[in-house]
């Protein structure tokens, strides 16, 4: 068996280099066509990471808010209640609501009805509004505050596979809330969460009493 000996381009003479250089030549093209290539290929792949961590992220964000989805309801029930409770000891409205839903839009009619007032350059009492801070007051949260769970239980999805809870699962949740890990674009939010959870447990606790 012969041994064909290693070869460097020192090894060459001059002819065998100059003979070469086409097909250098064409691989070094080869190579330039197929940079562009390479680096779009990249730029894609780099895209569809971050497209993925984006998409992680807002599973785990509706997740979160779903839920708690249920304890968002439990609590606007609750407001609704404190709102007939205290609107019947002062006697401030001519109305008892049955649902979370007419007071939304009696909301939205005091907002609306506001702005025409004050283009007039009229006041107006926001009745209702000013009922529901009050009630707010009582657990600790302010409007603003209630908004923004709001619009976390707008965020929610219905049907999110979450197990049902009832108000005897209100610790449990609480315990797991506090050792939940929210993103970071969401630490808000878990403070907004434990906020209404000690309201529900509020009104168990004054509920109980007064049963």
């Amino acid at each position: 068996m012969s041994y064909i000996p290693y070869r460097t381009i020192n090894d060459l003479d001059t002819n065998q280099i100059f003979a070469m250089q086409p097909m250098l030549k064409k691989q070094i093209d080869h190579v330039k066509d197929f940079m562009p290539i390479m680096e779009e290929l990249v730029k894609s792949v780099k895209q569809l990471q971050e497209e993925l961590v984006e998409v992680k992220t807002r599973l785990r964000r509706l997740e979160l808010l779903s839920k708690y989805r249920d304890w968002i309801t439990r609590l606007r029930s609750i407001m609704v209640r404190k709102m007939n409770e205290r609107n019947k000891k002062f006697n401030i409205m001519n109305q008892e609501f049955k649902n979370w839903v007419e007071v939304a839009e009696m909301l939205l009619v005091e907002a609306d009805t506001k702005v025409l007032y004050e283009e007039k350059g009229e006041r107006y009492e926001q009745t209702c509004t000013n009922l529901l801070v009050n009630v707010l007051k009582d657990f600790d949260l302010k409007k603003s505050n209630f908004n923004q769970l709001l619009l976390m239980y707008d965020e929610s999805i219905f049907g999110f596979p979450n197990k049902k809870t009832t108000l005897a699962d209100l610790p449990y949740a609480q315990v797991e809330l506090a050792g939940t890990t929210f993103p970071e674009s969401m630490a808000d939010y878990k403070k907004l969460l434990e906020k209404a959870l000690n309201a529900i447990g509020i009104w168990k606790k004054e509920f109980v009493i007064k049963k």
